[in-house]
């Protein structure tokens, strides 16, 4: 029995999320202070509303991780794929026979990483809109990467043959619950109930993400010099 037949799949997803949140997510906090900064996003506001910009800046940098993703595969997949003789690598139908297509897992997978991204990319746009500079957000930007990590410090627990309250806390608390429900779904350990659970809070999750950063930049545009404040901002919305 080879297990990793059929944790590939699955995995990707998980490497895919990985890949996007740490090295495309740090872009997007430095354009939302360095914009602030600038004073670029008054003449912005002036022609589109902030929802439309957040909006914007979110879908962008999903489709620059895919075009960064695909960009990267391609001449990997050309090389072994059309070249792999010439080259003398080695042969990759003997890895990818017997790889496991499984629907349900990966349409899970699927899932989980799209509304995780949301609900990731999302805090992150809020974070840099109450930040008065990129140097202050990127300090509590640190903060954000180590609990989305946090549940590779803790692998051993999602081993284990029963579940534990910490592994279920990881699995549904906002920003530890994308990759803990992407570990868990590549290992085989997520049922359908617990994954659409999870995925329903991601959803609620990533919708208060997002309008929590509408609010914040429309707030934060004016509010130069100094972070913006829950208190502040729930006065203003009042």
């Amino acid at each position: 029995y080879d297990a990793l037949k059929e944790m590939l799949v699955p995995g990707a997803f998980l490497v895919i999320f990985y890949y996007i949140v740490v090295f495309l997510s740090n872009r997007m906090l430095t354009s939302m202070t360095e914009e602030k900064e600038n004073r670029v996003t008054e003449m912005i506001l002036t022609s589109i509303s902030a929802k439309t910009l957040v909006v914007g800046k979110l879908i962008s940098i999903l489709i620059l991780g895919a075009i960064q993703i695909f960009a990267l595969l391609t001449p990997i997949l050309i090389a072994f794929l059309g070249f792999s003789k010439n080259l003398g690598l080695p042969n990759l139908s003997n890895f990818t026979d017997g790889i496991v297509w499984d629907g349900m897992t990966i349409l899970k997978a699927a899932l989980i990483l799209v509304f995780g991204l949301l609900m990731t990319v999302g805090a992150i746009i809020a974070l840099g809109s109450a930040m008065p500079t990129a140097q202050e957000a990127s300090n509590y930007f640190g903060f954000i990467i180590m609990l989305l990590m946090a549940p590779f410090f803790v692998m051993p627990m999602f081993f284990t043959a029963e579940k534990t309250i910490a592994v279920d806390f990881l699995s549904y608390f906002p920003l530890t619950s994308p990759i803990s429900l992407l570990i868990r779904n590549t290992l085989g350990t997520l049922s359908n109930e617990e994954a659409f659970i999870g995925i329903g809070l991601l959803v609620v999750f990533g919708a208060i993400a997002i309008w929590m950063a509408v609010r914040i930049f429309q707030f934060g545009t004016l509010s130069y010099g100094k972070k913006v404040s829950l208190k502040s901002l729930f006065a203003s919305s009042k």
